[in-house]
């Protein structure tokens, strides 16, 4: 086991975000007044429903990650929320709408696909 992870599980995974937190809300310049009891970490993610995990060392997709709901606010009352580092991943980079565009686009390719294959589907999913 890692020493930090050693060091999460003996002082709390929350207290460990809170300290990423404010040394990131340091670094960038951004207001900070979260206390460690506003960090709520559920037991899965939120958005994608993944089991959230103590990870040490590189954040994996299941890691529980601080999200700001608001990226123009800082680390502030009522702007975080616990997600997993897949989700923050997703969201870190683009907007409500790219990602609705995102959505649409997929459902659209997922339902012509399934439209021009379905007969093959049919006969495979039969054999198997």
């Amino acid at each position: 086991m890692s020493s930090s992870l050693a060091w999460r599980r003996k002082s709390g995974h929350d207290r460990w975000l809170w300290n990423i937190c404010k040394a990131r809300a340091i670094r960038n310049n951004v207001d900070f007044n979260i206390e460690i009891g506003d960090i709520i970490i559920p037991k899965r993610c939120p958005v994608l429903g993944l089991p959230l995990k103590m990870n040490s060392g590189t954040p994996r997709d299941d890691s529980a990650t601080i999200d700001r709901i608001n990226p123009n606010k800082g680390y502030i009352k009522g702007n975080i929320v616990v997600i997993s580092h897949r989700a923050n991943k997703i969201k870190s980079n683009a907007s409500c709408s790219e990602i609705y565009k995102t959505y649409k686009w997929l459902k659209k390719l997922n339902e012509n696909y399934t439209k021009r294959y379905k007969g093959i589907l049919t006969v495979l999913e039969a054999k198997n």
